[in-house]
C-alpha cells in the first residue's frame, strides 16, 4: 500500500467513513483529461444512492492544471460527490475557492516547469548526438557507463533493415513494394519482442530515418543533423543513394492520358537527358499522339516530337535485342521451381508456427481465467480481465494472419509460366500486355530512362540487376552450361537440382 493511499484511508477512518474503492492512476500526466480511473470513479459514485466522499491526498493529485481541476471538481459535485483533501481544508466559500485555484495554479506551474526541464535535458542530449525518444525498430537502448542511455543494434532486425537499404540502393529490390514484401517475409521484431505489421508508410518511414546512418537531428527543436554517438546500421553512402532513388520517382500524370503513352517518363532525350513527355496534338482531321522533348532552351535535338507509333515500334525492336540464352532460361526455370518449393515450405512452416503460438495463447488464457475464478480481490480480477482481453486480441490477430497463409497465391504451373514468358520474351509480354503490364516490364527491366535518338534509336540501357546478371550468365565466359549440361557433370556451386 502506497503512502498516499495510507493517508487517505487514515483520513476516512478518523471521520468514520467506509472505503468503497481505491482508484490509482499511474504514469498519467496531471495535465491530461484522458483519465480512465477518474471516470470509472464517477460511474461508481453516480450509482450510489447517497453522497460519496472523494478523498485525495494532495490537491494536485486530482489535476495539475487549473481548467482541468475546475472541470473535474464540477463533475464530482454534479454526480453527488463531495471532494476532500488530506493536506488542506476545502471550502465552498469565495476565499476557499480562491485558495483552491491558487494551489491548482502552483501545481500547473510545477508541471510546466518540469516539462521544460525535461525538454531542455533532452535537447542537450540530442545536440550531443544521443537519441532521446522511442528507439526505432532495429535498435534497442543500452545503459552504458560512459554514454548513459545509448542506442545499439538490435539483431536480427538491424540486419534485415541493413539488407533492405542495400538491396534497394543496388536495385536488387526495384520498388518499395518489393521492399515491403522483403520486410514482411523476414519479420521485423521490435526491442519488446513484438512483430511489426509493415505497411507502405512504414517502408517510407524507415528509408527516411537518417538515424540508421548514424545521424541525429530534430528540426522541431532546432537540432540540426550531426554525427550520433550510436553505431550506424548502414553507411551514409547507402542512405544517400536510397534518398536519390526515392526522390527520382516518375511523374504521375492526370488519369487517362498516361494510359495512351506507356513510355512516358521511361524514355529520355539523347540531347538533354530529360524524360520525354507526351500528348495528343490537334490536326486537320483529328488528334494525333506524340512523344516529345519540351526542352527548347538547352537541347538542340530535332525534331522535338516523335510519333507514338514510331517510338513504340522501335521500343519493341529494342526489347527484342534483350536476349537471354536458352540454357540460362532453362536454369532460371529450375531456380523458379526451386524458389516456389522453398516458399511453399516456408508457408507450411509458418502455418505450424502460428498454430503453435495460438495454442500457447489459448493455454495462457486458460491459466488467467483460472486465476480470476480463484481470486476474491475485485482489483485483481479487473486486471486479469484486461489481460484476457489483450490475449484474445492477439489470438484474433493470429487467426487473421493464419488465414492469409492458408494457400499459395498462384499455382506452380502459373508461376513458372509467367516468369518464363517474361524472361524469354519481354517484347512479346510488352506487346500483348495492358497498360499495367507494359509498365511492369519497363520497371523490371530498366533502372533509369533509356535514351532515344530519332537517328540512332535507343542507346545502351541500364538494366536492372536481375536482367544484368542473366545477360552476364548468357555471355561467352560463363561456365553455367558445362556445370550440368554435359556428361560427366563438373562440380558446381549451384544448389542441387538447379543445373542447366
Amino acid at each position: 500500500m502506497g503512502g498516499q493511499e495510507l493517508s487517505c484511508r487514515q483520513y476516512a477512518q478518523l471521520r468514520g467513513m467506509a472505503v468503497i474503492n481505491v482508484f490509482r492512476e499511474e504514469g498519467i500526466s496531471g495535465g491530461s483529461t484522458d483519465r480512465p480511473e477518474f471516470f470509472r470513479m464517477l460511474d461508481l459514485i453516480k450509482a450510489q444512492k447517497e453522497e460519496v466522499a472523494v478523498i485525495v491526498d494532495d490537491l494536485n493529485r486530482l489535476a495539475r492544471d487549473v481548467a482541468i481541476h475546475k472541470t473535474f471538481r464540477a463533475l464530482i459535485l454534479k454526480n453527488r460527490g463531495d471532494l476532500h483533501c488530506v493536506k488542506m481544508q476545502l471550502s465552498d466559500s469565495p476565499e476557499g475557492e480562491f485558495t483552491e485555484t491558487i494551489v491548482a495554479a502552483v501545481g500547473e506551474l510545477e508541471r510546466k516547469q518540469n516539462k521544460r526541464r525535461v525538454k531542455d535535458r533532452q535537447r542537450a542530449r540530442l545536440e550531443n548526438g544521443y537519441w532521446v525518444f522511442n528507439n526505432p525498430v532495429g535498435y534497442r537502448y543500452l545503459v552504458d557507463v560512459l554514454h548513459g542511455k545509448i542506442l545499439v543494434a538490435d539483431n536480427p532486425s538491424a540486419k534485415v533493415i541493413r539488407q533492405a537499404f542495400e538491396k534497394f540502393a543496388s536495385n536488387e529490390l526495384l520498388a518499395q513494394k518489393d521492399v515491403l514484401n522483403f520486410l514482411r517475409e523476414r519479420k521485423l521484431v521490435n526491442s519488446l519482442g513484438n512483430i511489426q505489421k509493415i505497411s507502405f508508410e512504414d517502408v517510407k518511414r524507415i528509408f527516411n530515418r537518417e538515424i540508421y546512418a548514424g545521424i541525429i537531428s530534430y528540426p522541431k527543436w532546432g537540432v540540426s543533423p550531426r554525427i550520433g554517438k550510436h553505431a550506424p546500421i548502414i553507411s551514409k553512402k547507402v542512405f544517400d543513394s536510397v534518398q536519390r532513388k526515392l526522390n527520382s520517382h516518375k511523374t504521375i500524370y492526370r488519369t487517362g492520358l498516361e494510359r495512351d503513352f506507356p513510355l512516358r517518363g521511361y524514355v529520355a532525350c539523347s540531347g538533354c537527358g530529360g524524360t520525354l513527355t507526351a500528348s495528343w496534338s490537334a490536326g486537320r482531321r483529328g488528334k494525333y499522339p506524340y512523344y516529345r522533348c519540351n526542352n527548347t532552351k538547352t537541347c538542340d535535338v530535332r525534331p522535338k516530337s516523335i510519333k507514338k507509333t514510331e517510338l513504340e515500334s522501335r521500343f519493341l525492336e529494342f526489347l527484342e535485342s534483350v536476349k537471354i540464352r536458352p540454357e540460362v532460361i532453362r536454369l532460371t526455370e529450375k531456380i523458379t521451381i526451386e524458389k516456389y518449393r522453398e516458399k511453399t515450405l516456408d508457408i507450411n512452416q509458418k502455418k505450424i508456427d502460428l498454430k503453435q503460438e495460438g495454442k500457447k495463447l489459448e493455454d495462457e488464457v486458460g491459466r488467467v481465467v483460472d486465476k480470476i475464478m480463484n481470486s476474491n480481490s475485485q482489483n485483481v480480477i479487473e486486471r486479469l480481465e484486461i489481460e484476457v482481453d489483450r490475449l484474445t486480441l492477439k489470438m484474433k490477430a493470429l487467426e487473421k494472419e493464419l488465414l492469409g497463409v492458408e494457400q499459395m497465391p498462384v499455382t506452380l504451373e502459373i508461376s513458372v509460366s509467367k516468369v518464363m514468358e517474361f524472361i524469354s520474351k519481354p517484347a512479346l509480354f510488352w506487346a500483348k500486355g495492358n497498360f499495367e503490364q507494359k509498365r511492369m516490364v519497363q520497371t523490371m527491366l530498366f533502372v533509369s530512362p533509356v535514351e532515344y535518338s530519332s537517328e540512332r534509336g535507343f542507346g545502351t540501357a541500364n538494366l536492372s540487376l536481375p536482367f544484368k546478371l542473366l545477360q552476364e550468365c548468357g555471355g561467352h565466359k560463363t561456365n553455367l552450361v558445362e556445370a550440368g549440361g554435359f556428361e560427366p557433370p563438373s562440380v558446381s556451386s549451384l544448389p542441387s537440382g538447379l543445373h542447366a
